[in-house]
């Protein structure tokens, strides 16, 4: 059975995951990917973020996309 991404402020996978969504996109983390020489660090970021919940849930990104 796949996972539905349904949030709950009471489940601790998400209270994790919104903990890493916390460094991933404070302005340290911005520095150190625009000083790697990405243009487009929102973009960076947001990719990232679907890489993780995929990877955090057993799920493909295609999967994560979609249902986002």
């Amino acid at each position: 059975m796949k996972h539905h991404l349904n949030y709950s402020k009471e489940d601790p996978n998400y209270i994790l995951l919104e903990k890493i969504f916390k460094i991933i996109g404070s302005r340290k983390s911005r520095t150190i990917i625009a000083s790697k020489g990405v243009k487009n660090t929102n973009m960076m970021i947001l990719s990232i973020k679907i890489l993780f919940t995929a990877i955090f849930f057993n799920t493909t990104i295609e999967f994560v996309v979609f249902r986002a």
